[in-house]
């Protein structure tokens, strides 16, 4: 089973993401479920975009970026694919090496999915296919 809500607006920085991508202290729970799947913008593949996922309950969050097919599948770690089971605040940016590659790939992404919690994924036990369908800004 897998939901998502669009929330609000808003810039995600970059740092909040390295720091979060870092993990500082909090749970971090072993992952019990694999996650795959493809995003979209305006119905085409989104291709180097970074997709993070947040566990609400607290724990270490878990990214990816998706190919030229828009296709993602979340790593834990080395060893490890996936995230925990339970909801997730998810959000999206272009992958970017530094700030000023960030800058130059911003023009025409829907930074209203920048901010955590720009969507909501329910990850189950098991595998998980969870598809995003990202709009333009109007």
């Amino acid at each position: 089973m897998m939901r998502t809500k669009a929330r609000g607006t808003g810039h995600l920085l970059m740092g909040m993401l390295c720091a979060m991508a870092i993990g500082c202290g909090g749970s971090h729970a072993t992952p019990s479920a694999s996650v795959e799947g493809t995003v979209t913008i305006d119905g085409q593949p989104a291709s180097e975009v970074q997709v993070m996922f947040v566990p609400a309950a607290g724990g270490r969050p878990v990214m990816a970026v998706t190919n030229a097919e828009g296709h993602y599948e979340l790593t834990f770690s080395s060893e490890l694919d996936g995230t925990a089971i339970g909801e997730h605040n998810v959000s999206f940016q272009p992958a970017a090496e530094d700030d000023a590659e960030l800058q130059q790939k911003l023009p025409g992404f829907p930074v209203q999915y920048m901010q955590s919690g720009a969507e909501i994924a329910i990850v189950d036990e098991g595998s998980n296919t969870i598809d995003f369908h990202l709009k333009s800004a109007e």
